[in-house]
C-alpha cells in the first residue's frame, strides 16, 4: 500500500502539469480525463478537499458538455467521498444520480450493439448483394466477351476470304501481265533482230563499197610515193609513208566495230587530207572545224569517213 501511494505522488506532479497544459487547449474531453485522473488520485491519497474540488469540476465541465461517462465517473467520485466522509444525504444524491447515468450508458450501449447488429445485417445484405451483383455482372460480360469473340472470328474469317480473292485476282494479273510481257519481250526481241539484221546488211554494203574503193586509194598512196622516191624527195616520201600506214592501220583497227568516236574520225580525215596535200604539193588548204562543247570522245558515228574520202576522181590519180 506504501508503495502505490509512493507510486501516486510521484505521478502527481505530472498529472498536475497535464491539466495546466491541457487548460490552455480546447480538448474539453482530455481536459475532462485529466480532472478525473487527479480527483481519483487526490482520493487514493486521502486528500479529500483537492479531490471534491477536481472531481466538482469534473462534474461541472461534463455538464456542459453533455458528457455522460464523465458524468457517471464524476458522480462515482462525489458518492465515493461523501460516503466516507459525510454528509450521508449528498452521498445518496450522488448514488442515484450515478445509478442513473450508468443504466443509461448501459441502455445506449446495448442500443448501439442492436444498431451496430443491425448495421452489420445491413452490410452482410449488402454484401450479398454486391456479390450477387457481381455474379450477373462477370455472366453478362462472359456473354460479351462471347458475342465480340464471334464478332472477331467472323470478321478474321471475312478477311481471309477477301484476301484470298484478291490474292487469287491479284496472281491472275500478275500471270496476265507476265504474258503481256513475254510477248512484248518477243516483239522486242524480234524488232531488235531485224534491227540487227538490217545493221549487219548496213555494215555489209559498206564494206563492199570500201572493198571497192580502197584498192583505188592504195594506188593512189603507191603512186604518190614512187613519184616522191625518183624525184629523191626521201622526206617527203617517208612522211607519206608515215601517215599512209598510220592510215592504214587505224581503218583495219576500226573495220571490226560499227561505230567509232569522233576523235577517232577526225584524227583520219586528218590523215587523209594531209597525205592528199603532200600528194598534190600543198596544192589546197583545209581545215576540220567542231563546234564548240561537242565532247568528241563521247559522240559515236558510223565508221564510213574513210571510204568515203578515199574515192579519187580517174584524173587526179
Amino acid at each position: 500500500m506504501l508503495c502505490v501511494q509512493g507510486e501516486l505522488r510521484e505521478a502527481l506532479p505530472y498529472f498536475l502539469r497535464s491539466l495546466h497544459y491541457q487548460r490552455q487547449l480546447t480538448d474539453r474531453n482530455q481536459l475532462m480525463r485529466c480532472l478525473n485522473g487527479l480527483s481519483r488520485t487526490y482520493r487514493q491519497l486521502g486528500q479529500t478537499a483537492e479531490a471534491l474540488r477536481y472531481a466538482r469540476e469534473e462534474l461541472a465541465l461534463a455538464k456542459q458538455t453533455d458528457a455522460r461517462l464523465y458524468l457517471r465517473e464524476g458522480c462515482l467520485t462525489l458518492y465515493t467521498l461523501f460516503d466516507k466522509e459525510g454528509p450521508t444525504d449528498s452521498a445518496y444524491f450522488y448514488y442515484r444520480r450515478y445509478i442513473t447515468l450508468k443504466d443509461s450508458l448501459l441502455n445506449d450501449q446495448v442500443k448501439a450493439r442492436f444498431a451496430s447488429y443491425g448495421l452489420e445485417q445491413q452490410i452482410k445484405w449488402l454484401n450479398q448483394e454486391k456479390q450477387l451483383n457481381a455474379v450477373c455482372l462477370r455472366e453478362e460480360m462472359m456473354v460479351k466477351n462471347i458475342l465480340i469473340g464471334a464478332v472477331v472470328v467472323l470478321a478474321l474469317f471475312s478477311f481471309i476470304y477477301v484476301w484470298i480473292i484478291r490474292l487469287k485476282k491479284k496472281n491472275e494479273a500478275h500471270r496476265r501481265q507476265r504474258a503481256e510481257n513475254e510477248l512484248e519481250i518477243q516483239r522486242l526481241e524480234g524488232e531488235r533482230a531485224k534491227a540487227s539484221l538490217q545493221q549487219r546488211a548496213k555494215e555489209l554494203e559498206i564494206q563492199a563499197l570500201r572493198s571497192q574503193m580502197n584498192p583505188h586509194f592504195i594506188f593512189n598512196c603507191l603512186n604518190a610515193i614512187n613519184r616522191f622516191i625518183l624525184s629523191h624527195e626521201t622526206e617527203a616520201a617517208s612522211d607519206y609513208l608515215t601517215k599512209f600506214s598510220r592510215l592504214m592501220r587505224m581503218i583495219m583497227n576500226h573495220s571490226r566495230h560499227s561505230l567509232i568516236t569522233l576523235a577517232e574520225e577526225v584524227e583520219i580525215l586528218e590523215l587523209y587530207l594531209g597525205m592528199e596535200v603532200l600528194r598534190f604539193r600543198n596544192a589546197f588548204d583545209y581545215r576540220i572545224s567542231i563546234e564548240e562543247g561537242v565532247d568528241t570522245d563521247d559522240v559515236r558515228i558510223p565508221r564510213c569517213c574513210c571510204s568515203l574520202l578515199s574515192r579519187t576522181p580517174s584524173g587526179t590519180a
